[in-house]
């Protein structure tokens, strides 16, 4: 008795912990991505007001693309929790490159959230339940009507990500 999560390799992991995580971990990344951007977008000069309008919205594709490049792959996925929160993180920044402001309008976000979801999130476990919750949650997160989530099958696997290790 009391030995049954540990058995089946059900555990919770705390939002602090998680947050914790992807200050450390995802946010660096994060930058990085927007920092290769920027260089890579300062090499090209504009020459008139046109040109740095053009130029803005070069950005704007330039960093998005490098956003949705990232990927995130939590090996024991459970439920979904922190795939769900890097996320969040990651269409967050991207709405905000995308609208050009610190605060997106809740369309831009949800279309963030639904394009982060389906390049960047992938997710394995051991146990076939949580694989399923998984998948559901990051659906009802996603969720936009008239699209359609079959990548979910695809980026979450049921399969043991600690493959030779021994009990």
């Amino acid at each position: 008795a009391g030995h049954e999560r540990k058995t089946t390799g059900r555990y919770y992991t705390p939002t602090s912990l998680i947050q914790v995580l992807l200050n450390s971990a995802l946010d660096p990344v994060i930058e990085q991505a927007i920092e290769e951007a920027k260089q890579e977008w300062n090499r090209e000069g504009a020459k008139s007001a046109k040109d740095s309008f053009e130029k803005e919205k070069d950005f704007a594709s330039l960093a998005s693309l490098r956003l949705i490049s990232l990927k995130v792959c939590d090996p024991a996925c459970g439920s979904g929790h922190f795939l769900i929160a890097g996320a969040h993180r990651i269409a967050r920044r991207l709405a905000q490159i995308q609208a050009g402001g610190d605060e997106p309008p809740p369309t831009a976000l949800r279309s963030a959230l639904r394009a982060v979801i389906a390049h960047c999130i992938y997710g394995v476990d051991v146990n076939p339940m949580a694989v399923e919750l998984c998948k559901v949650n990051l659906w009802l997160e996603s969720i936009e009507p008239g699209k359609p989530l079959s990548f979910l099958d695809a980026h979450i696997l049921c399969g043991d990500s600690l493959v030779g290790v021994g009990p």
